[in-house]
C-alpha cells in the first residue's frame, strides 16, 4: 500500500509548540510530508498503538523523546517495543542524558539518535538523509548468516563443577546460536551481515529482532539501514516455529551445553526459500558475495527424516558463485561423511571441531567401529578438495588446504591472561575467517591469524555473542595481549604451516587427547 506521508511525528503534547511545530516546519521545508497533529501523547494513551498507526499511513516515524514523553510513565514493553521498530522509527533526543533513557528502556538509549541541540534545521536535515533512499545505482555487498538463534542460560562455576554435589554458580541470560552469534561479530566489526535465522515470534524473538536492528543501525554510513528493513520486516519471524533455549555450564575453561529439542524444525527449510526469494526481490540493491551456514535443525534425520540435509544442500547449491562458509552442528554432521563428501564441493571453507570432525566420520558409517585418526582425516578432505578447518577448543586450530595436500597450518592459540569461556570462540573463528576474505585477503595464512584473535577475545567473554568487539576494542585487546606476553616472556607462536609427515607426532598426539 503507498504511504501518504513520509514521516509522522510523535511527541508529549507538552512539547507540541516547542518541539514538535518547529520541527515539523523544518521538515516540510526540506520537501518532507509531514503527519503530525495527531500525534500528540497524553496520559491513557497507548504508545505502541499510537506507533503502529503511524506506520499504517507513514514510511518512517520520528519520535521525540524528552522529559515530558518519559513522564507518561510508559511501561517497560511499551518502551522496547518503541526500540524493536529500529529504522522504522527515529528518536530524537530532547535535553535528556545517556543514562536517563538508559534507566527507563537500555534498548532505546543503545539505538541510533538525533540530538535536538543540533538545532532544528540541522536535526531536519539528519531525518531527511535517513528516510531518502540511497541511490540504486550501486549494490551493498553482504555476508549472509543462516542459522540457529536461542536464549542462552549460561550458568559459570569458577571451579571444576562436581557431579553429585552442590556447586555455586553465576547465571547470564543472554542470546546465542551460531546464526546470531556470525552476524552480531561481523556487525559489530562493521561488516554488513543479512540474518536468516531460527526465530519464532515471541518475547525472545522480538528481542533479537531488536538488538540485530541495533546494530545494523550503528553501522558506518548508512551501510545496515536497508538490511535493518528487511530484519525489521514481520516475515523476520519463522510463524509456528518455537524459539529454543540453551543451558551453558561453564567450568575451567570447558563447558556442557544442553538444548531442548525444536518443535516443528522441517518448517524452516521452506521459511529460507521464501527469505532468499524475499531478499532477491524486494532487496536487489544488497549482493551476497559471502555466506555463513550454521547449524540448522531442520537438516536433522530425526526431525525432518525427508529432508535430511535439504537446507544446508540447497544453500550450496544456490549461492555456488558465492564465498561459502560451512560450520555443520550435529544435526549436519550426524548425516556422515558419505552422505555429504560429493556435496560439499561448492563449499570454500569447511569448519568442525576435533569431536565433530571424528564423529563427523563415523556417522552413517556401518563398517567403522571407532574414528579415523586425524591423518586419515585429513587426507579425506584433501581428496575432496575441501578446505578444511579442525578446531582444538582452547588449543587453536589445524588447516588443510588443498593446493597444498602435504602440508598442514597450525593456528596457535594466543595465550591470554584468564580464558572465561570458550563458548563464541569457535563462531568467532569462522567469523573472523569470513570477514578476512570477504574484505579481499587471498592469504590463508593471514585469515587464521585474524580468525585466533577473533577466537581469543571470545574466550575472555561469557557466552556465544556477548560483547562482541568493535575494531576499536579488538585493537586494544591485541595491544594488551602483546604488552602482557612482553610482560611474562611469552612467545606468540601464532600460525606455523608444516609438511604433513613432519607433523606426525603432533597428530598423534591429538588423537590421543580427543
Amino acid at each position: 500500500m503507498k504511504k501518504e506521508w513520509d514521516v509522522f511525528l510523535c511527541h508529549a503534547v507538552e512539547d507540541k509548540d516547542e518541539i514538535a511545530r518547529p520541527l515539523a516546519t523544518e521538515l516540510r521545508k526540506s520537501r518532507l510530508r509531514v503527519w503530525c497533529d495527531d500525534f500528540s501523547l497524553t496520559p491513557g494513551h497507548s504508545l505502541r498503538r499510537s506507533i503502529d498507526y503511524g506506520l499504517s499511513r507513514s514510511r518512517f516515524g520520528v519520535v521525540v523523546l524528552s522529559r515530558h514523553f518519559f513522564d507518561k510513565k510508559w511501561a517497560r514493553d511499551e518502551l522496547d517495543a518503541l526500540a524493536a521498530k529500529g529504522t522504522s522509527v527515529i528518536p530524537v533526543w530532547h535535553e535528556v542524558t545517556p543514562a536517563y533513557v538508559r534507566k527507563r528502556s537500555p534498548l532505546l538509549a543503545g539505538q541510533k539518535h538525533i540530538e535536538s541541540s543540533l538545532g532544528w534545521k540541522k536535526v531536519a536535515e539528519e531525518i531527511r538523509s535517513a528516510v531518502t533512499p540511497s541511490p540504486r545505482g550501486g549494490k551493498t555487498d553482504c555476508i549472509l548468516c543462516i542459522g540457529s538463534a536461542v536464549s542462552e542460560n549460561v550458568r559459570r562455576a569458577e571451579h571444576e563443577v562436581r557431579l553429585g554435589e552442590k556447586n555455586f554458580t553465576t547465571r547470564h541470560e543472554l542470546l546465542g546460536g551460531s546464526g546470531y552469534s556470525y552476524t552480531c561479530r561481523l556487525l559489530a566489526m562493521g561488516h554488513p551481515a543479512i540474518p536468516i535465522l531460527t526465530v519464532g515470534k515471541d518475547s525472545i524473538g522480538e528481542e533479537i529482532q531488536s538488538s540485530l536492528t541495533t546494530l545494523l543501525m550503528n553501522l558506518p554510513d548508512g551501510k545496515g539501514r536497508r538490511i535493518a528493513e528487511f530484519v525489521q520486516d514481520e516475515r523476520f519471524f519463522c510463524q509456528d516455529l518455537r524459539n529454543l533455549e540453551s543451558t551453558i555450564i561453564v567450568s575451567n575453561a570447558g563447558r556442557t551445553i544442553l538444548t531442548e529439542e525444536p518443535v516443528n524444525a522441517n518448517l524452516f527449510t521452506q521459511f529460507v526459500r521464501q527469505r532468499l526469494d524475499t531478499l532477491e526481490r524486494e532487496f536487489d540493491d544488497l549482493n551476497v558475495r559471502a555466506v555463513m551456514i550454521g547449524h540448522i535443525y531442520a537438516d536433522n534425520r530425526k526431525f525432518n527424516p525427508k529432508g535430511q540435509g535439504a537446507t544446508t544442500r540447497m544453500l550450496i547449491r544456490r549461492f555456488k558463485d558465492a564465498l561459502v562458509f560451512a560450520n555443520f552442528g550435529e544435526s549436519q554432521y550426524d548425516l556422515g561423511w558419505s552422505f555429504w563428501k560429493n556435496r560439499l564441493h561448492n563449499v570454500r571453507l569447511f569448519q568442525l571441531s576435533m569431536s565433530e570432525a571424528r564423529r563427523f566420520f563415523c556417522a552413517g558409517d556401518s563398517r567403522r567401529s571407532s574414528p579415523p585418526p586425524l591423518r586419515e582425516i585429513i587426507r579425506q578432505f584433501d581428496r575432496q578438495k575441501i578446505c578444511a578447518i579442525i578446531t582444538l577448543d582452547k588449543y587453536g586450530a589445524i588447516a588443510t588446504r588443498p593446493d597444498r595436500p602435504d602440508h598442514i597450518y597450525i593456528a596457535w592459540p594466543h595465550a591470554i591472561p584468564k580464558l572465561v569461556d570458550p563458548t563464541g570462540a569457535g563462531d568467532a573463528f569462522g567469523a573472523g575467517l569470513v570477514a578476512s576474505f570477504y574484505t579481499g585477503s587471498h592469504d590463508f595464512e593471514q585469515a587464521l591469524q585474524v580468525a585466533r584473535s577473533w577466537a581469543a577475545y571470545a574466550c575472555t567473554t561469557v557466552g556465544g555473542a556477548n560483547e562482541c568487539p568493535s575494531p576499536e576494542e579488538l585493537k586494544e585487546f591485541q595491544e594488551m595481549l602483546d604488552k602482557w606476553r612482553k610482560k611474562n616472556d611469552f612467545h606468540d607462536f601464532q600460525v606455523e604451516i608444516i609438511g604433513i609427515e613432519s607433523a606426525d607426532r603432533l597428530l598423534h598426539v591429538l588423537d590421543k587427547a580427543y
